[in-house]
């Protein structure tokens, strides 16, 4: 079970501050997802409150940590070093991925999750935090009660449980990975340079990290110590594991998979950070943009490239990584105003050459080049 330091956004000691560079919008008001960041940061060993994280997200500067009062989710990483977002699932219009949760949980991971906060008609969004799971139900902790509470409290059983079972109160999903503080219970801590448990002969099947910077490590496990190195995306490595076991594991969160890289090093990485298949590499930035056409970048890993500016499974194009590069294909002036703004939409094109609409609260300006 994920362990942390409880906040809430209404302490008094920080509820008045303003959020991000929002003119009007504080911290009490609106900072749950905030205070939802800095209590996982905390159990990942960071020291921060919401008021000292507000800060270092500021730090960073416009539309990196906020864009006005809304938090940036790439600018997690920066802020909090070795904390990453590695996924963003929207399912507002769709069940939630409750296994993907329960292998999160059960990895030792926090989940930051997405909720509709009242019952009245239309949706008030709200952020709690996921721990861990008891009695088939999710244990969570609410932001904004204060002093935060300290007793258990169950998602199924909660104020958000008017939309249904968990699979429909759950709008929306973030899932952080960081330096654990404590090892989850019942994780394998075999000795570094100890080999993999016996499961029958190596595979040889060959894999590739799906996204950069993936870990591989001296333990199954998530420490600040084991670290061996980092692959860049689409590294081809060699599973050290029966076929089965490298086919079962591949693209599953909460599974490890013992391998060897190019150079002879072994250990292991985070089984759903690599594939059986190679990903296309990342393009380079768009070309053939038109002169004085704006340029932007996403913000967040997994933004989706719609057909049209609908949130629904049928619309969905393709899901682009953290930091793609979009042409803009409306007037800049015109799409200037719309960036970071929550509810509007650009049309734009990709590396590739697709074209579609992008939620605009989901990417940033690129600066001018040349």
């Amino acid at each position: 079970m994920f362990e942390f330091q409880k906040f809430s956004q209404t302490d008094p000691s920080w509820k008045g501050t303003l959020l991000g560079f929002d003119s009007e919008s504080t911290i009490g008001g609106y900072g749950c997802l905030l205070t939802c960041v800095t209590m996982a940061a905390t159990g990942f060993g960071f020291g921060e409150t919401p008021a000292s994280l507000n800060e270092q997200l500021k730090a960073l500067g416009p539309n990196q940590g906020f864009m006005s009062a809304m938090l940036v989710w790439g600018g997690i990483a920066k802020a909090l070093p070795g904390v990453a977002v590695r996924r963003l699932v929207d399912c507002d219009n769709a069940p939630a991925p409750l296994a993907d949760i329960d292998a999160a949980l059960a990895a030792g991971f926090p989940v930051i999750v997405e909720v509709d906060y009242s019952n009245q008609p239309g949706y008030q969004y709200h952020w709690i935090v996921l721990y861990g799971k008891k009695d088939g139900d999710y244990l969570f902790q609410d932001p904004y009660p204060y002093p935060p509470p300290a007793q258990e409290a169950l998602l199924g059983q909660s104020r958000y449980a008017h939309r249904g079972g968990l699979d429909r109160i759950i709008t929306g999903a973030a899932f952080l990975e960081g330096p654990i503080k404590k090892p989850a219970p019942g994780a394998p801590q075999p000795a570094v340079g100890a080999p993999a448990p016996a499961a029958g002969a190596a595979s040889g099947i060959r894999l590739y990290s799906i996204e950069g910077d993936v870990a591989l490590r001296s333990t199954p496990t998530v420490t600040p110590n084991n670290l061996i190195k980092r692959f860049p995306r689409s590294t081809e490595l060699t599973s050290l594991e029966s076929d089965s076991a490298t086919r079962g594991k591949a693209g599953v969160v909460g599974q490890w998979l013992q391998v060897r890289d190019a150079s002879g090093a072994q250990g292991y990485v985070a089984a759903w950070y690599v594939s059986t298949s190679k990903q296309a590499p990342v393009s380079p930035p768009p070309a053939g943009a038109a002169s004085g056409a704006l340029m932007v970048q996403t913000t967040t890993p997994d933004v989706a490239l719609r057909s049209q500016p609908v949130l629904s499974n049928q619309t969905l194009v393709k899901r682009m990584p953290f930091n793609s590069k979009l042409v803009v294909l409306e007037p800049a002036a015109d799409a200037a105003r719309k960036v970071g703004v929550v509810n509007q939409w650009l049309k734009v094109r990709d590396s590739t050459g697709t074209e579609g609409v992008v939620a605009a609260w989901y990417v940033s300006v690129l600066p001018a080049t040349g």
